[in-house]
């Protein structure tokens, strides 16, 4: 895009320096008479593009990239919640930004620890029926160690731990 962009600069300013006019350049380019206008007020093809030189605007999160970095190596991948950490800092972005700015970093994710399930409430209960000596070994193993329900909102480190709304 920027190299389109600084060729078109170049065509334009060399038909304008022969003596042709908005009009015929637009026609002959196939342009609208604004983009030449455009081209033509530029005084270099840097002019026309954006901040970096590159054709590509920057993102508004790239001012918060350092917080978003930091928070997401402390365990906070949520992207719900650091945007509504972000708004906090000034951000008036979406959560759909915030998601879309981190996709990037899940793929280099490290898959996760499998870690044994909570029982089902229809497990629970049944065992909390039966006498805990009818349980069997396996059943006994996981009633004294499955983990405890934690919601997803809570997993996030200490500064995740606002709940829900």
């Amino acid at each position: 895009m920027a190299v389109r962009a600084r060729e078109r600069h170049a065509v334009v300013h060399a038909l304008l320096k022969q003596g042709h006019g908005v009009r015929e350049i637009a026609r002959r380019l196939n342009l609208g008479r604004n983009t030449v206008r455009r081209f033509a007020r530029a005084g270099n093809p840097e002019d026309l593009l954006v901040h970096t030189g590159t054709g590509q605007r920057p993102k508004a999160l790239d001012a918060y990239d350092g917080y978003l970095r930091k928070r997401w190596t402390q365990g906070c991948t949520n992207a719900e919640l650091l945007c509504r950490e972000l708004r906090n800092l000034g951000n008036r972005g979406s959560s759909t930004a915030v998601r879309k700015y981190v996709r990037p970093w899940r793929r280099s994710l490290p898959p996760t620890p499998t870690s044994p399930r909570p029982p089902t409430v229809r497990q629970a209960t049944g065992w909390f029926l039966r006498n805990p000596t009818h349980l069997e070994p396996g059943e006994q193993h996981q009633l004294e160690h499955s983990p405890p329900y934690v919601p997803s909102w809570q997993r996030c480190g200490a500064m995740c731990v606002s709940s829900p709304k």
